[in-house]
């Protein structure tokens, strides 16, 4: 190819450039022409950056002719997905990423939710943006190679936003101080794609980073569906609240701190151990009454919750409908847990959890009957289940044509079972037929204690005896229970002579026994069980005298041992019943 030929006359655009470049070295060693030096060398300036766009136009029309900017775009689109999965995982520890930034085990504190690890990732595909332009229109016009990325380059994570163009939203988890940069990266992200924020911190200034980032009218979190916090350790001071506004809030979870928040459509609450100069009975029935679609409430304090009868006076019940689960642990006495209790109102079917500092009078036992008689209640107490730390659970029977029927309320009594044998508890459990004993709730109570208890429950008719893996919390509880229905009773008059009816007997009216799950020759061997029922069989003249149903679940018994005492249960129930062995063969 000739000069002629050549559409862009290299040869003499070079040699007009040599020419020009003389007449400037001439004028630079003129001092008379300095003037008009600097005027040419701004034209100059202005010229060159005009051929830096041409040569940029140029560059682009040749590269598009090119083979690799002309592929197809699934198979443009495979080749950049194995860019992203075979790179390294992660930078060696101490080097630097694409970002400049020096990522150890505890650095890196804001990422998603999908990308926990303890070192971020390299973004190796962002360099394939350099091939050819239409490589790189098409990498940043795919939102979801951006969207995977959010949050590996903190100081960029508003701009892998901006380009995931909402395909993904973002959950954040802090867990470290924040410097101010990183703070103020933090307050550019758009609020408007934060579905989580998990945060904890153990500082007030912290806590006033956390105000900055979510409080006020101005930071409307539209799409935020979790907020979890917790100020470690707990604060129980705190010297002002303020108000997160979150339309599609589901769930809060509070440590240590109170926010107030407007989140019509709260589904989960749980405040624990909220401050104590801004936590009262005022404040947590606000809070409830301002979340109409509570499905579980928790409320959790150590400290002694402001409480007045003028705090109630006035006030309206708050009734939530969706409410199945409430949890109450503060250290109010049974009569003010009444008087809250009476101002909210659950589904009928709810399960509600009362731990108070210890109901530690009979009289406080109040509160199982209130609970009991509650209007919003359907059905009676089918039965009661003692559990672990002197907690207390009643069950409501489901009623075939009450479909909202049923749940349960549990009560941390604080009583032992001597205490709690009285006409007055007597009378609160009258209606209750089924009694339920954790080996672990009945560990360290001696066979006096459920001999008393168990004498003003004559009418029970079903009795439950469930084990743990703790073979012998097991073996202790079975021990006493059985024990103490297997006593033979003496006559009033005849201290000396065994009373050969049912008067004085323990539980008179039990039906069925039921023992078990995780239960086996360690914690009940089957000679024991036969002779404790014998002894009980002896004692009683009635026409019903056996069992009419011994259950036992999930036991460990040998199948020899099984084949071999049998028979002997056999007489001693009219059914016996074997669900689950050690091989999970139910008979």
């Amino acid at each position: 190819m000739d000069d002629h030929d050549d559409p862009l006359d290299i040869r003499r655009t070079e040699k007009l450039v040599d020419e020009h470049l003389a007449r400037l070295r001439l004028m630079l060693n003129l001092p008379e022409h300095h003037p008009r030096l600097a005027a040419q060398l701004a034209q100059d300036a202005d010229a060159l950056t005009r051929l830096g766009l041409v040569a940029s136009k140029f560059r682009t029309a040749v590269n598009a002719t090119r083979p690799v900017s002309r592929l197809p775009q699934e198979l443009f689109r495979m080749i950049v997905l194995y860019v992203v999965e075979l790179e390294p995982p992660f930078p060696p520890k101490g080097e630097r990423d694409a970002s400049g930034v020096i990522w150890d085990d505890e650095d890196a504190v804001v990422y998603p939710t999908l990308a926990r690890m303890k070192r971020r990732p390299t973004l190796g595909w962002i360099s394939l943006t350099h091939v050819s332009k239409a490589w790189r229109e098409n990498i940043i016009g795919d939102p979801s190679l951006w969207a995977r990325s959010i949050g590996l380059l903190p100081k960029a994570i508003p701009e892998f936003i901006r380009r995931a163009s909402g395909m993904r939203a973002l959950d954040l988890t802090i867990r470290a101080a924040l410097t101010k940069e990183r703070l103020q990266s933090l307050l550019r992200l758009p609020t408007s794609h934060i579905r989580s924020i998990s945060w904890t911190f153990n500082s007030k200034t912290a806590r006033s980073h956390l105000k900055s980032m979510i409080a006020g009218s101005s930071r409307k979190l539209r799409t935020l569906e979790t907020l979890r916090c917790a100020y470690i350790p707990a604060s129980y001071s705190q010297p002002e609240t303020y108000t997160v506004y979150a339309p599609s809030l589901r769930r809060i979870e509070l440590t240590g701190l109170l926010l107030d928040f407007d989140a019509p459509n709260l589904v989960h609450l749980t405040l624990d151990h909220p401050p104590r100069d801004s936590f009262d009975v005022t404040a947590m029935l606000n809070i409830l009454s301002s979340c109409s679609r509570l499905e579980t409430a928790s409320v959790k304090t150590v400290y002694n919750v402001a409480y007045k009868d003028a705090m109630l006076q006035g006030r309206s019940v708050v009734v939530l409908k969706h409410l199945q689960r409430l949890s109450i642990a503060a250290p109010f006495t049974g009569h003010d847990l009444i008087k809250i209790m009476r101002l909210i109102r659950p589904a009928s079917n709810a399960s509600i959890d009362i731990r108070p500092g210890g109901l530690y009078t009979a009289e406080d036992f109040a509160i199982v009957k209130s609970m009991m008689s509650a209007p919003w209640r359907v059905g009676q107490v089918q039965s009661m289940r003692f559990e672990e730390r002197g907690a207390l659970t009643l069950f409501w029977e489901k009623l075939p044509d009450a479909p909202d029927s049923g749940g349960s309320v549990t009560i941390s009594t604080g009583l032992g079972l001597r205490s709690l044998s009285t006409a007055h508890v007597k009378e609160c459990l009258q209606d209750v037929m089924e009694l339920i004993i954790t080996d672990k709730a009945a560990a360290d109570t001696f066979a006096g204690g459920w001999k008393s208890f168990l004498n003003i429950m004559p009418q029970i008719k079903h009795l439950k005896l469930r084990s743990t893996s703790d073979k012998r919390s097991a073996r202790v509880v079975f021990s006493r229970v059985l024990e103490v229905l297997s006593e033979i009773p003496s006559h009033p008059d005849h201290p000396d002579q065994p009373n050969l009816g049912p008067v004085g007997l323990p539980l008179p009216a039990l039906s069925t026994l039921t023992l078990g799950p995780n239960i086996g020759p360690e914690c009940l061997p089957l000679d024991v069980l036969v002779d404790k029922l014998s002894r009980r069989l002896d004692s009683i003249s009635t026409p019903r005298s056996r069992l009419r149903l011994l259950t036992i679940t999930e036991c460990t018994y040998p199948k020899d041992a099984r084949a071999e005492w049998s028979e002997t249960l056999m007489g001693l129930a009219e059914k016996v019943v074997w669900k689950g062995d050690s091989s999970g063969v139910s008979q």
